[in-house]
């Protein structure tokens, strides 16, 4: 029986260690051209996700998660009756514990939280990075749907509506930092600090379903720990810019091979024999 809790214990210890260090941080930003002030905003993406940090007070003081179906709802709003006027922006910034997380819709509501209008355009943005080799890979996908529904809260029925259409991303780029950045330093302001290289090949239109890619290669930067990619867009007439962040470090602990999970398994089948063998010994 000891055997037996030895294995469990070494198995889990081991499914601790080899756990990824799963986050995905990103600050979007949409610009407000509906002709009218828009008192909330939803934010629509796949899967189940929890959000473990959110931007508030700009302008929006509350903030409510909710599942549904394949989808989690993020929802800003403002208990204080601040609204986001025609032509200003509202910062729609969070991070979550998945390790990415593809967004689908954005849409402003009114104060009695029926949809006035996307906000979009939502872009699925990546940066996938190997510590080995130095290669950055650079990914803007577009993923952007209408909704079928008439507001929030969300209604049982309540789906994807048709792709909106393309996406124009008009300026993109990276830079290296040294310090994890809080989600409130990650806006435009961003542009006038630090090393920035362009992304040319991220520039241009991204078709519904589509996606841009560029492969940075090798590219090491001493001492540096994180990568934070910029990029604005438009499409359907509607603006935003995403900032996002990747953490650049290579894995604290080792990661376990597919030959080693064989291993592990052989020798948890192979010590549950033996104890089993073992009791029907003393109990004969």
């Amino acid at each position: 029986m000891k055997s037996l809790r030895f294995v469990v214990t070494i198995l889990a210890v081991l499914v601790i260690m080899t756990a990824p260090a799963l986050a995905w941080q990103v600050n979007q930003h949409y610009h407000n051209n509906t002709g009218q002030d828009a008192h909330n905003i939803t934010k629509i993406i796949l899967g189940q996700v929890n959000c473990t940090d959110t931007m508030m007070n700009q302008p929006f003081d509350a903030f409510d998660q909710m599942w549904m179906g394949p989808f989690t709802f993020f929802h800003w709003y403002d208990t204080t009756g601040d609204v986001v006027p025609h032509c200003s922006y509202a910062h729609c910034c969070f991070s979550t514990s998945a390790p990415t997380v593809p967004p689908f819709v954005a849409f402003w509501t009114d104060a009695d939280g029926n949809i006035i209008d996307i906000a979009g355009p939502v872009a699925r943005p990546g940066i996938e990075y190997d510590p080995i080799t130095g290669t950055v890979v650079f990914r803007i996908g577009n993923d952007w749907h209408e909704w079928t529904g008439a507001g929030w809260p969300p209604q049982e029925g309540d789906t994807l509506g048709n792709p909106v259409g393309p996406i124009d991303i008009l300026d993109a780029k990276y830079q290296w930092v040294d310090e994890p950045l809080e989600l409130e330093d990650l806006d435009s302001s961003l542009l006038g600090v630090g090393q920035w290289n362009d992304l040319a090949e991220l520039i241009g239109p991204v078709a519904s379903g589509a996606e841009r890619i560029q492969v940075i290669e090798p590219d090491r930067v001493a001492a540096k720990k994180y990568i934070v990619m910029f990029f604005s867009m438009i499409g359907d007439g509607k603006e935003g810019y995403d900032v996002v962040v990747k953490e650049a470090l290579e894995p604290k602990v080792p990661s376990m091979t597919n030959y080693g999970l064989i291993a592990l398994l052989a020798l948890i089948i192979l010590t549950t024999v033996v104890v089993v063998w073992r009791r029907r010994r003393v109990t004969a």
